[in-house]
Parts: C-alpha cells; structure tokens; sequence
C-alpha cells in the first residue's frame, strides 16, 4: 500500500436517507477502522445537497434527533451497549461536579456502539455505570469509568431537555455535519460504471445502515474501492483471531475452528420446465464462512457463541464442489453448461462462482457474486485450499453399503 493510499482524502457526493446526495469530504479514521465523513456546509451553515437521486437507504448524520415524549418523560431509563475490541462507545461527554453539572451526553458519533443502540440521544445525563453511580463524580472520573467499564456497558440514564442549550448552536452544526461509517463487519459492492462505492454496515444491531459514495473520477474511485476492500479484509481476519479465541476460551475449538470469512451475496435461481437456470431479481447478502471442516451461510453477522453455532445453512467441506464462471469457449463452460447460462444474462459474468454441497437430500447449490473477479478468483482457491486440508485431516471414512445387481 503506497503513502498515498495510506492517507487518502476525497471530495464526493454521499447517498442520504432522504434521497438526495450531499457534498463531504471522506478520509480512514482512527485505526484504520471506519471511513471519516465531513460533510462540506454552505455559506449559510446547512449541508450542501445536490439534485435528488435515486434513493439511498442510509442513517442521517444528525445526532440531535428529536427525542421521543415518552422517553422525554421517563424518570430513568437503562441502556445496554456492546463495544467491540477495536472501538470505545462512540460518545463524547460534557458536565462534572467541578461543573456543577450532571454527566451529560454530548456527542454521538455515527455507526459506533452508542449509535447503534437507537436508545441514547444527546441530553442525556449518565446517572450510573454498570451499577456504580457517578451523579458526584468529576468529568474525569466518568471519563475513566467508561473507558474502563468493558466489552458490555449497562448505563443508567434520563434526558434533560433543559440542557440542550448548554450545547452552541456552532457546535451541533459541527457535530451534525460529521459522519462515522464502521467497515467492521462491512459489506462492500463496487459500482464501476457510477464511479460508486456502496458500503452496509452489519454491526451488533439487526439493522444495516446503507451508505454511497459517489466519485468524481474512476482513479479515486480504483483506489478506494482497493483501500477499503484491504480494510475489510483485515478487520475480518481480527474478527476470525477473536473468535478462534472466544472458542478456546470455551473449550469448543474441536467443534468451530474459523478459517476465513466475508460477505458475498447470494443470488437466487430458479430451474423452470425448459431445463435452463434463469436468475430471479431477488438477491441477499450473506456471511459466507469457511471453518477446519464446514462451510457455512448466515443471513446476519453471528456475535455470540451460541449464533456462531447457528448458521442458516450448513455443509461438509468434503461433500462441497465450488466453480467460479468462466468466460464463453473455455473448457469449463462444457461441464457447467447450466451454470453459464444462468450468467449470460448478467454482466461481468466472471465476477460469480457456484457451490455445490452433497447432503443427505442430495446436492444443494448456490450462487454467489463477489464485488469483483479478484475476490471471487479468492473465494474459489480459499475452498479448494481447505476442502484439501479437510480431507487430509480425515483419518476415516464410512460409506453406507450399495449393491449393484
């Protein structure tokens, strides 16, 4: 990765909740672990929009959402957040005893922890952590109780509109013109034609937020679309190494040893009366896993042993055939005949590979399609790789009896 990538600046248009585009500066945040979005403002202090487009479900930046009357009336209410190991709660707090003020949130940064809750707004005064009350505690004590509070952080808080002036209105429009977008278990897809990167965000909430963004030229866009699949790519190989651990923690590394992991997605087919796969429109995105011995599909990010050990679908390595497309005359289009001709109906045909799982109903298959022909040429090597170790690892094999008269 060169030093130019390394730190990259671009100016682009972001797909918004209201289906408009805006104009923002985006850079890699701290850690190389989400994408930093400024959002440009204009002479009169709103967000810079552009001319409607077609419709981008995304979260709106504003972190001073309206508060909802019966969560305005309640005397307290109890808040779980789940942090991951590479981000804090994505807070910023105001207020101290030296103050003479309650711990008051200030500042929710986009797609971190706190976000993704949908529980917490700014004007909320923290009353306790994980049980310990800090309604006495200087701004410096609560900020050392919650960077030490854990993984799981169970606040005690309750909103004090009359507060909210307290914040300038300077600072709410700073705070409102910028945006955190988590590539931690972040889906890519790559739109070469519009010059876009689209990215969902699949964090600890059941809720995928959508983002877009537009470039102004296909150089930025190669090179962020390269940057952020690198990203990606190393955050799952964290999430891989924390996940190996959880196991062994538990003792359960003989039943789950992770191998590789990403989201690809699915593409579903249906064979009518002619024989010939055609494509339906209906397509999902899926966690494609590779484990010591199986192949598995979920339709949300697994954070828990216990959705780990639940995947929507489940194959052995050994019972598992992949193909990746080829192009029209080469040798393989003879074998896959119906695999071709459910991708020559689409473009960029070699972006799409194929598994096929021998089960106890006999063999299932399904269609994937990678951002681009590099990650599915990956895919492809990754399963052939760990179907070989797999059956290298196999000490025995039974076969049930068959007689041929």
């Amino acid at each position: 990765m060169s030093t130019e990538e390394s730190h990259l600046s671009s100016l682009v248009d972001i797909g918004q909740a209201n289906s408009t585009w805006s104009k923002a500066v985006i850079s890699i945040g701290p850690n190389d672990t989400a994408i930093q979005v400024s959002f440009v403002l204009d002479s009169d202090d709103s967000l810079s929009r552009l001319a409607p487009s077609s419709p981008v479900q995304a979260a709106s930046p504003s972190k001073f959402q309206l508060v909802p009357d019966d969560v305005a009336k309640q005397a307290k209410r109890f808040v779980r957040v789940s942090k991951t190991d590479t981000s804090g709660l994505g807070i910023s707090i105001k207020g101290g005893r030296e103050n003479k003020m309650p711990i008051l949130i200030s500042k929710i940064f986009a797609g971190m922890a706190a976000d993704l809750t949908g529980q917490l707004y700014v004007g909320d005064a923290i009353l306790s952590v994980n049980g310990v009350d800090i309604t006495d505690v200087s701004h410096d004590e609560a900020v050392q109780l919650l960077k030490k509070a854990g993984k799981t952080v169970d606040l005690e808080v309750k909103y004090l509109k009359e507060v909210i002036p307290y914040f300038s209105h300077k600072q709410r429009l700073l705070e409102q013109s910028q945006l955190c977008v988590p590539l931690r278990l972040a889906w890519l897809n790559e739109i070469k034609e519009a010059k876009t990167i689209e990215i969902i965000t699949c964090g600890q909430s059941d809720q995928r937020q959508t983002y877009a963004f537009r470039f102004s030229d296909s150089l930025q866009h190669q090179n962020w679309s390269r940057k952020i699949r690198h990203l990606v790519e190393k955050l799952n190989e964290q999430i891989v190494q924390e996940t190996n651990q959880m196991f062994l923690m538990l003792n359960k590394t003989a039943a789950f040893d992770l191998k590789h992991m990403g989201w690809v997605n699915e593409c579903c087919a249906q064979l009518p009366a002619g024989g010939i796969l055609k494509p339906r429109v209906q397509s999902k995105v899926v966690l494609l896993v590779l484990t010591h011995d199986s192949v598995l599909l979920y339709d949300k990010a697994p954070l828990t042993v216990d959705e780990w050990l639940e995947p929507s679908s489940s194959y052995s390595l050994i019972c598992t055939r992949v193909m990746q497309a080829a192009s029209a005359g080469s040798p393989t289009c003879h074998s896959t005949n119906n695999f071709v001709s459910l991708l020559s109906t689409r473009d960029n045909s070699n972006c799409y590979f194929m598994t096929r799982h021998g089960t106890n109903r006999g063999v299932v298959t399904h269609y994937f399609k990678g951002v681009n022909v590099d990650v599915v040429t990956k895919w492809t090597y990754l399963i052939e790789k760990q179907t070989n170790t797999a059956v290298c690892l196999l000490k025995q094999v039974e076969f049930g009896e068959l007689f041929v008269y």
